[in-house]
């Protein structure tokens, strides 16, 4: 039905759906924007501790009056609101039809234990976690556990807002969670531009299942995971991404701006609007043992290289190695590309690694390795580079493997080359593939 509120006069006028009487319609207003807020302070060292809160149901908030908001929606408020929150935990609850957000743990929250909740039809996101940026303060957010829930049909009024947002936070877990029906990105870490120092680091983002995201292709520059700054010890590993749009640009694994000392292994990452996975800048990432499978442009990508946002790199350093993966492209469509903006100085593929991993296209021919000087607003590129040429050029993949066509796991050149978890992964993929 169709819906409009007179504030000033304090009347709701309704135009129900067919067959829909007063008798049957069920109406719930929401008038508060938070329905639980946990006050600590942790600065004096006032924290609460020691709560739990199993099996309830929190339903229904109201206007959050918060109409302009930051990256990520991250301003908007939140139904259950906690600060200063140790040693607590919410499990097997449900969170749904708010106004905002589902869940924030703001300043100094320590050791919760978020998990097999469902957040559903939520106006911005579903999780949130921030915290102070100096490392040993009592302000500092950490060792939150957000393991098996589901979080679905998000970003309903603030179409920005992400599933699971880590900003400034270090040594959390995000593992086995289920997220599908947002707009933007999925899992959002990292809170720095560039290069700059961080306080996040150390987060494990293991073993989530990531699907159908940015149908509506409202919002561009997204990624099913996202991350941005430096984080030494951070882990993506185990995640089966699938089915992620958005309008013109969205990728699978997103490593933005500064993205550095990250590990991204043994994932799937399938039917992606842009790439499988990209690089915008950074420095020694590892991306290994992972299945990438058609990507809309090409399966990995990669802007600046370490160059960043002032043109400024250093010759010989690694932006990020690509070892033990299996790619698999369309016809006619590069294994990898390299993005180009608008800027004058720009940073050759020098910077990058790239070996040992299997490559196949359904067609015949090879497809070019290497689609370099891509124009993302032209789709268009400077010069395709098949396999010899990248090889000469900047000894790409001398020891991959170029397999056939077919079924990976029959080919006993693939198959060799490929860990138990790639084959597994594999497997998974060609069953995803057919529905």
């Amino acid at each position: 039905g169709q819906w409009s509120c007179d504030r000033d006069g304090g009347a709701l006028f309704y135009r129900p759906r067919p067959g829909e009487t007063p008798a049957t319609a069920g109406l719930h207003a929401g008038g508060l924007t938070e329905l639980l807020h946990i006050e600590g302070d942790p600065a004096s060292g006032a924290t609460v501790s020691k709560l739990g809160f199993d099996g309830i149901v929190f339903a229904h908030t109201g206007d959050p009056a918060l109409p302009d908001s930051s990256q990520a929606e991250s301003d908007v408020s939140a139904a259950l609101h906690w600060r200063g929150v140790h040693d607590s935990y919410l499990r097997r609850c449900q969170i749904r039809h708010t106004s905002g957000w589902g869940l924030r743990c703001g300043d100094g929250c320590r050791r919760l234990d978020i998990s097999d909740n469902r957040f559903e039809d939520l106006g911005a996101g579903g999780i949130a976690i921030n915290g102070a940026t100096v490392e040993g303060s009592p302000g500092v957010t950490s060792e939150i556990r957000i393991c098996r829930n589901r979080l679905h049909s998000g970003g309903r009024f603030f179409h920005g807002a992400v599933a699971v947002l880590l900003q400034h936070t270090p040594d959390n877990l995000v593992d086995g969670n289920e997220i599908s029906q947002f707009h933007y990105t999925g899992i959002s870490c990292g809170w720095v531009w560039g290069y700059r120092p961080s306080i996040t680091r150390n987060n494990r983002i293991v073993n989530n299942h990531i699907h159908h995201l940015g149908e509506e292709k409202l919002l561009r520059d997204g990624g099913a995971i996202y991350t941005l700054g430096p984080q030494p010890g951070t882990v993506i590993a185990g995640n089966i991404i699938h089915d992620i749009e958005g309008d013109l640009i969205t990728w699978g694994i997103y490593l933005d701006e500064g993205s550095s000392d990250i590990l991204v292994e043994n994932n799937l990452v399938y039917r992606i609007a842009s790439e499988c996975c990209r690089l915008h800048y950074g420095r020694r990432n590892l991306v290994r043992h992972n299945v990438f499978a058609e990507g809309g442009n090409a399966v990995v990508s990669l802007t600046r290289g370490t160059m960043d946002m002032e043109c400024r790199f250093t010759a010989g350093d690694n932006a990020l190695s690509f070892e033990h993966n299996v790619y698999i492209t369309g016809p006619d469509k590069p294994f990898m590309i390299k993005y180009i903006l608008d800027y004058e100085v720009q940073e050759d593929l020098s910077s990058v690694r790239s070996d040992r991993n299997i490559l196949q296209s359904p067609g015949h021919a090879l497809p070019p390795l290497v689609g370099e000087g891509y124009h993302m607003f032209r789709d268009d590129y400077l010069q395709l580079l098949p396999l010899e040429v990248a090889r000469n050029r900047w000894r790409f993949d001398c020891d991959s493997y170029v397999a056939a066509p077919g079924d990976l796991l029959a080919d006993p050149g693939a198959a060799g080359r490929m860990s138990p978890a790639q084959r597994q992964l594999y497997t998974l993929y060609r069953q995803g593939s057919r529905s």
